[in-house]
């Protein structure tokens, strides 16, 4: 059965398989999602670039119109994806479906090559398939909108691979992969990565007391991965305390609120509103999929059973991966998540369903060396693939396909980019990183929609820069509309002067006489810093790429 599938056809199969779960982006219209602001901060994203700023950290209509560094702390990578189609020209809507099934195909291909490697090629295909259609992967794409965070789950299995394959002849292949991923993940989603570094951590401290060793080939790639992504991650935790992010810890995000039941894993309904600090109100699933902990089961049996030892380190890994998840989403944690003030950040314990799925997807695969003698493995898979693709009407006791979006809309780029929506809907629902001193509009009448109260000749207004001609009589202090963040700079006659920061924008004193007045968002020592660190590794990743080729 394994002759059948050649190099390539493992897959395309797995992107053909992952069709159902991207199949409602592909009709007219756009959807609901908690996190609504995905086609918006596609919009700032592609505006900063066209304004030349690289990489993007100051985006220019959100923050009520004042500007805030959005990009400098939230993930930006899958936003430069959908930023490239729209810049390409597509529309804000298309640019941002396709960034969303992007990342759904790449969670398929990245488990089918994990899966291969451990189980074979049609055990790479069960893995993948309920890789893509673990419930809640449902639930991160059409419920939630955490495009972030699946970009960073449909990358995982790419890492773990890679620290498989560091003992292989052609080491710098998965030390470049590896890094690469990595730097992904923390591009991608600050929690997820913050979780996936810990686990990766715990891993390599276990591993170094049994082997009484540093394997130094997985420290090389996670401090590749942590170089490349230095741009973000390092301005991003420095300069988090000029920022109102604090206030995403507390509230309606108190993990202490958000603590699933365990029999909510196995089987609790669907829906599309969000978690309740009573399991009785929870209006989303929290479930892990009956036909993905079936098959992960009997895969485990199996193995056990016929005693294949050397798949016994991989899956005594994977088991405890599981059964910690679990553990950490259930109200009998909680002591833990008291002492270890990092998990406060989390918001949600139950965002670890996606390492429980990962482990349950990948242990799933081993269902293959069941029944690969017989010649059914791609039976198997076959059936497997229905059973989590059914439709919820058809049999309702199994799982079933819940990649499709509670309802469609007609939505513009008109009404995407209007005042209205970008600086006051829009602005007030995602604000936790405007400066900490930012006194928040009450009313939408409060809003900036010019950065000058004052005549002036503009004749520069990007997203990073704002440059006017201005003649005063006498000596003025005048105001502008933009939200003060370490890095704005302010120019008179190419001469630096002193910028003051107000609640909302900033002022600046101008004297009598004809002048040209620029205010410039510049790099930081930290900025600096973080973006030649990126620019060495890059090169570093090149030599990898070079020495690769060449071997």
């Amino acid at each position: 059965m394994e002759k059948i599938l050649t190099k390539y056809t493992g897959i395309v199969l797995a992107l053909l398989l992952s069709f159902f779960a991207i199949k409602s982006l592909l009709g007219s219209g756009y959807f609901p999602v908690h996190d609504n602001l995905q086609v918006e901060r596609i919009n700032e994203m592609a505006s900063a670039l066209k304004d030349g700023q690289f990489p993007v950290r100051w985006v220019y209509n959100l923050g009520y119109g004042y500007g805030y560094p959005l990009f400098n702390f939230y993930g930006p990578l899958p936003y430069y994806i959908g930023a490239f189609f729209n810049i390409v020209g597509l529309s804000l809507v298309v640019s941002a479906k396709l960034m969303f099934g992007i990342g759904i195909l790449i969670s398929g291909v990245s488990m089918y090559l994990l899966g291969k490697e451990i189980w074979g090629k049609v055990g790479g295909i069960i893995s993948a398939v309920l890789y893509v259609y673990l419930p809640y992967h449902a639930v991160l794409i059409y419920v939630r909108g955490a495009v972030g965070e699946y970009y960073a789950y449909a990358l995982l299995p790419l890492l773990v691979l890679s620290f498989l394959k560091l003992n292989s002849k052609r080491v710098e292949k998965w030390i470049f992969i590896g890094g690469l991923t990595y730097s992904g993940i923390i591009l991608s989603h600050n929690i997820s990565a913050m979780l996936i570094t810990m686990l990766v951590l715990i891993y390599m401290f276990t591993y170094g007391l049994i082997v009484r060793r540093i394997n130094k080939l997985q420290v090389t790639v996670l401090l590749l991965g942590l170089c490349l992504s230095a741009f973000f991650w390092m301005p991003a935790v420095t300069e988090s305390n000029f920022t109102q992010v604090n206030k995403v810890v507390g509230g309606g995000s108190y993990y202490g609120d958000h603590f699933v039941e365990p029999w909510q894993l196995w089987s609790s309904a669907w829906g599309y509103a969000g978690s309740a600090p009573e399991d009785k109100l929870d209006g989303m699933s929290f479930k892990l999929g009956k036909v993905h902990i079936i098959t992960a089961l009997v895969a485990l049996v199996w193995v056990l059973y016929k005693r294949k030892k050397k798949y016994y380190p991989l899956l005594a890994i994977l088991a405890l991966l599981f059964i910690g998840s679990v553990f950490m989403m259930l109200p009998v944690s909680k002591g833990i998540w008291d002492i270890l003030p990092p998990l406060k950040y989390v918001q949600f314990p139950w965002r670890l369903l996606m390492y429980a799925g990962f482990a349950l997807s990948v242990i799933a695969g081993g269902v293959s060396i069941v029944v690969c003698k017989y010649r059914l493995g791609i039976v198997l898979a076959a059936v497997i693939f229905i059973l989590v693709t059914v439709n919820v009407r058809a049999l309702p006791k199994l799982e079933f396909l819940h990649f499709m979006p509670s309802e469609h809309f007609q939505l513009t780029d008109d009404a995407i980019t209007s005042n209205h929506n970008l600086r006051w809907l829009k602005s007030e629902k995602s604000d936790e990183y405007l400066p900490k001193y930012f006194f928040q509009p009450q009313i939408e009448e409060d809003i900036s929609l010019s950065r000058t109260k004052f005549d002036a000749d503009i004749t520069e207004d990007r997203s990073n820069l704002f440059i006017f001609n201005i003649t005063a009589l006498e000596t003025a202090e005048i105001s502008m509309d933009i939200a003060y963040f370490p890095g704005w700079m302010g120019y008179i006659d190419g001469e630096e002067v002193v910028i003051k920061r107000l609640t909302r924008g900033m002022t600046i004193s101008i004297p009598a006489g004809t002048h040209e007045v620029m205010l410039r968002f510049e790099n930081t020592p930290v900025r600096t810093l973080a973006n030649l660190t990126s620019v060495i590794s890059l090169g570093v990743l090149f030599v990898l790429l070079v020495k690769y080729a060449k071997s």
